[in-house]
């Protein structure tokens, strides 16, 4: 017998069935997000010492930016986040507990302003110094993600803090800089999602605690911390309760002023949720509707660093080049995982991202949703 079949090459000679849609992506409901640059994107490029730097490629201007250096260990090549809502020239490094650094007041100086597009990095020459390793060293190569809020600074009232705060529901992510004072106890502090989120990264500027993140997967009662490989655990600035749509709990803080980054999952952009290990180096597969351009990993219930991969330092399959959110290490290109049109792929039994029977939490962001990548697939 012979068969034929027409998978699209040709008119159809009938209508298709009420209620029924051709197998391809353009069937897809179309996400909100098509291109997910508009919203986040890396920019690579290499230092060259000057005294002043403009680094663009942005199809926006950041409001929350975080460089790496790629190539060195150690000193002052670890990382730089900084926002719109602080300032571009006040940073914090996210491989450690110090508080806010001014650029401006520092040997080497560092980035100075957000410009269109992109960044300014401009050297600090007191003290005799010229070198900037922090941001443009002659030597060096860099990595910078940044992510759009796209709102101008607002007060918010949702809690018992009032926040300045920047956001960006679209994309679901906020940024809310707050006062907190441990002598008021359990507080709360507005983050302008109207969703509950799924992570919410918090550091103090002057104080110089350690880092906390929470995620709704894994449950607000249990923390971790950016800085370091520990496990999740139940001492928690978040108290005993869970944020809610309009905010999250401060609580068990010293006194200072903080920032919360809340971000929500956004269908066709951005997925933040858990996978259990199998133990296997056929790793498990994790369904993210979307080719995966940015991802963040980090081991739940046992000890494991903070995996930081993107499509620009590689772009190909298996991702090699990783950064550790923990450490100011230069980048290891360790093949380790799969990009795919639409989820990501575990290529190793390394414990911290494939321990049998072990939880992972992971934060992915789009390169393209799966309806609008042109219906590759692999």
């Amino acid at each position: 017998q012979t068969v034929v079949a027409n998978w699209g090459q040709r008119p159809f000679e009938h209508a298709a069935p009420s209620n029924h849609k051709c197998l391809t992506t353009t069937s897809l409901p179309t996400p909100t997000i098509a291109d997910g640059s508009d919203y986040f994107d890396t920019v690579l490029y290499s230092g060259d010492g000057s005294s002043s730097k403009t680094v663009t490629g942005y199809s926006f201007t950041p409001d929350f930016l975080w460089i790496k250096e790629r190539t060195n260990n150690g000193g002052d090549y670890g990382h730089r986040l900084m926002n719109s809502v602080r300032g571009a020239d006040v940073s914090l490094r996210s491989n450690g507990s110090n508080s806010e650094r001014d650029s401006s007041s520092t040997i080497g100086g560092g980035v100075e302003a957000f410009v269109s597009g992109g960044f300014r990095i401009d050297q600090n020459t007191s003290g005799g110094s010229a070198n900037n390793n922090n941001q443009n060293n002659s030597t060096s190569t860099y990595v910078a993600w940044a992510w759009l809020a796209n709102t101008a600074d607002s007060s918010n009232n949702d809690g018992n803090i009032t926040s300045n705060i920047r956001k960006n529901t679209t994309a679901g992510f906020s940024i809310a800089v707050y006062p907190f004072d441990n002598n008021n106890g359990n507080q709360t502090v507005g983050h302008g999602l109207g969703q509950i989120p799924d992570l919410v990264i918090r550091k103090d500027t002057n104080v110089g605690d350690p880092w906390s993140v929470y995620s709704k997967a894994v449950g607000f009662t249990q923390r971790s911390s950016l800085q370091n490989t520990a496990a999740w655990s139940g001492t928690t600035t978040f108290g005993s309760a869970s944020a809610t749509t309009s905010v999250n709990r401060a609580n068990n803080m010293n006194s200072g002023t903080y920032i919360d980054w809340s971000f929500v999952s956004v269908p066709g952009f951005s997925k933040i949720g858990t996978y259990e290990g199998n133990g296997d180096p056929d790793g498990p597969f994790v369904f993210t509707d979307f080719r995966v351009g940015w991802l963040l990993l980090k081991e739940v219930t046992d000890t494991g660093s903070w995996l930081i991969w993107d499509v620009k330092r590689r772009t190909f399959s298996p991702q090699g080049p990783y950064l550790l959110a923990d450490d100011s290490a230069q980048e290891s290109t360790t093949a380790l995982v799969d990009f795919l049109s639409n989820g990501f792929k575990i290529r190793t039994s390394t414990g911290s991202m494939n321990t049998d029977g072990e939880d992972y939490l992971y934060y992915a962001i789009a390169e393209n949703p799966l309806q609008a990548n042109g219906g590759l697939a692999r």
